[in-house]
């Protein structure tokens, strides 16, 4: 009888899902196995799937890299003795930027247009931030509220558009004024 690729995967899956990657930091939560799109089968329910296609990626931190973590996917895989062909694509490493000037005349202008904190955090998924971090040590990135950020409907108000707005303005202002 032919091999289900759905019930040879599973523990592998399973493994990569569980796994624990590094500790994370204090800026970074620790990596995760994220599954994307999991795909077998033509949709009839006594046909044994062929193949079976898993797009993945990882949330990672500055703990780990992408060398490390393909070492890892394919021993797992390998562990488990499965065919496999992975397309790898990196889309950029995690980089963290130290606390600078900027970073502080940034936090000050939200501080005197909001009047409260900014903070400063890693949350928010995969930033763009990542091309400009291979050229320059002082990295930031400050924008809108993302409550609705990459779901259906995303959405923001005027008055958040005008706000951030006037901390761009008081960036600015500050950055050249000093």
């Amino acid at each position: 009888m032919q091999k289900n690729p759905i019930h040879t995967s599973s523990l592998a899956i399973n493994e990569l899902i569980n796994k624990k990657y590094d500790e994370g930091n204090e800026y970074f939560p620790p990596t995760s196995f994220q599954i994307s799109n999991l795909n077998s089968g033509v949709g009839a329910g006594n046909i044994i799937p062929g193949k079976l296609t898993c797009e993945f990626n990882f949330r990672y931190s500055t703990e780990t890299n992408s060398d490390e973590l393909k070492n890892d996917v394919t021993t797992i895989l390998n562990k488990h003795k499965l065919n496999y062909d992975i397309e790898w694509t990196l889309s950029g490493e995690p980089y963290l930027s130290e606390k600078s000037i900027l970073m502080k005349t940034c936090s000050t202008a939200v501080k005197d247009i909001m009047g409260m904190s900014a903070k400063i955090s890693t949350d928010g998924g995969t930033s763009d931030g990542r091309f400009m971090a291979k050229i320059c040590k002082d990295v930031i990135e400050f924008g809108l509220v993302n409550e609705t950020i990459h779901k259906v409907n995303e959405h923001t108000t005027s008055d958040n558009v005008k706000n951030l707005s006037a901390i761009y303005s008081e960036l600015l202002f500050n950055i050249f004024n000093q």
